[in-house]
């Protein structure tokens, strides 16, 4: 076998020759021992071609090619490279997949491994996973591996992170939190930012004495699909900022990783003692945005806030509470009232023109 670099590129290739012609291709990997399983796999392929053989064996191992897609993720979405490690490695905890062929992943297999991950934890986390392996076996498709990607599909019953604080609430979940998260939860109740952008903010960010008002600059890198925006601040949210120490370049004194899972942690232990399972930092984006709806602010302002790519989105993070359907009925109740009392407007009777006269 074969493998080897071009010159500037990262990728490993392959070559050999079969029945007098040379196949080149690249393996599309940075790993060089995947590279040599593709080539192998390359091989199988022309050689059951030529017998008439059709062996869903051809292709590797699950294994070896979640190492292949674990390297084209951290070519094209590198921010989410450790997600997908992650749950590469649930997939890989379960001995049977470990060890499958990727033409022998079918309904029966997918079952087993659902029934096996639903023994120690819940829908949503299952269906991280599933989705992983999803993706992986269309990547798998693409790059002609197996004939086509079978259907893996999602767990129904999986609750959207949908959880809005009162206010009552939100000063209960506040107390149970030291400075600098307090002050970082407070940030994503008044600016609706996810977790992961606030805790990546560097004082380099922060601009409160700017003369048309304080604001944040959410940087490219920290941003979901790297949409970067500026967010005024209100009042409540900027003189939390002023009251931090500014000991070092980040806001809340740590790397983003670091600060999210001390974050998650304490907030685990907080939620439990207050009764409310549904409630995670997430829950502080929700809530922010679901009160500028209700204050009355356009969707397509709040998509441009939130950092969102489209108002339909935003209408997944956006829930009137019962105080705004209560208010909104109360206006229509009182405009109709108005009309029944003094009468719909008479609109202007339009004069013909000169011209209709004649």
């Amino acid at each position: 076998m074969s493998t080897y670099k071009r010159p500037g590129s990262k990728q490993w290739w392959y070559r050999f020759n079969f029945g007098g012609h040379r196949i080149q291709a690249s393996a599309k990997t940075t790993n060089r021992q995947a590279a040599k399983d593709i080539e192998a796999a390359h091989r199988l392929r022309l050689a059951h071609g030529v017998a008439g053989i059709v062996d869903r064996g051809d292709a590797p191992t699950f294994k070896t090619f979640s190492r292949l897609f674990l390297d084209d993720v951290e070519l094209r979405r590198p921010r989410s490279l450790r997600f997908y490690r992650q749950q590469v490695a649930y997939l890989l905890a379960f001995p049977a997949l470990n060890r499958a062929n990727l033409g022998d992943i079918r309904a029966p297999l997918v079952a087993r491994y659902i029934a096996w991950r639903r023994k120690s934890v819940g829908i949503a986390t299952t269906n991280r996973a599933l989705a992983t392996l999803r993706r992986i076996l269309r990547l798998a498709a693409e790059r002609e591996l197996i004939a086509a990607a079978p259907a893996v599909k999602l767990l129904p019953g999986e609750k959207p992170r949908e959880f809005v604080l009162s206010r009552a609430q939100e000063a209960d979940y506040l107390e149970g939190f030291g400075e600098p998260m307090r002050t970082a939860l407070v940030l994503m109740l008044e600016t609706g930012m996810r977790p992961g952008e606030a805790l990546a903010l560097r004082w380099a960010d922060v601009h409160l004495g700017h003369q048309e008002g304080p604001y944040l600059a959410v940087r490219r890198e920290t941003a979901k699909r790297d949409k970067a925006r500026a967010i005024p601040l209100s009042r409540r949210a900027a003189a939390a900022l002023e009251a931090l120490d500014r000991t070092g370049p980040h806001v809340f004194g740590e790397r983003r990783a670091q600060a999210l899972s001390r974050l998650q942690k304490r907030s685990r232990r907080v939620r439990k003692s207050l009764g409310l399972p549904d409630l995670v930092p997430h829950s502080m984006r929700h809530t922010g945005l679901t009160r500028l709806g209700d204050a009355g602010v356009d969707g397509f302002t709040i998509a441009k806030i939130a950092g969102h790519a489209s108002v339909t989105t935003t209408q997944r993070y956006v829930h009137p509470v019962p105080e705004s359907l209560r208010r909104a009925v109360e206006r229509a109740e009182s405009l109709a009232t108005v009309l029944a009392t003094v009468g719909a407007p008479k609109l202007p009777r339009k004069r013909p023109s000169k011209a209709a006269g004649c």
